[in-house]
């Protein structure tokens, strides 16, 4: 594996996370949207020292190709909707660190007696959104918990 092209990769997709957070502090964003695109940015890099210490064999190409198809949405939503695009950083970032807390499992294969259990809950979320899932949009696929409104869905 040619652990320095992922690391060239990565560079790359930091370069890029960059250019956009001078995009936003030029058209006057304000300092709390450029905390929130720094942690990402951490955030990417910890995803990836965990996953050279935990998982070193593992594919060289995927995790910057994620960053980038994820930093591409986030140049999408900050045209669109600024509000939803600091939303989707703080789901990413927790999305995240749930990577790195599955990499301290001593064997992450330990999940699979799970499966179906997390089957069911999928089935039975998708099963909610018929019998009180919330319109938005036209579609009537989101569930709300409070503040908290997501699609079982996706």
């Amino acid at each position: 594996m040619n652990r320095g092209l992922e690391a060239k990769l990565l560079l790359i997709v930091s370069l890029f996370l960059l250019l956009l957070v001078v995009h936003l502090y030029r058209s006057g964003e304000g300092g709390e949207r450029l905390w929130r695109l720094a942690g990402l940015l951490g955030g990417y890099w910890a995803v990836y020292a965990v996953k050279r210490w935990r998982w070193p064999q593992t594919d060289t190409v995927l995790l910057p190709a994620t960053y980038l198809l994820n930093l591409l949405g986030l140049v999408e939503l900050y045209g669109l909707e600024p509000a939803l695009a600091d939303r989707q950083v703080l789901w990413v970032l927790i999305g995240l660190g749930g990577l790195c807390l599955l990499a301290l499992l001593p064997d992450y294969r330990t999940l699979l007696e799970y499966r179906y259990s997390a089957a069911v809950l999928a089935l039975v979320l998708l099963g909610a959104t018929l019998a009180v899932g919330t319109r938005i949009g036209g579609a009537k696929s989101w569930l709300s918990l409070g503040v908290l409104r997501f699609q079982p869905v996706e």
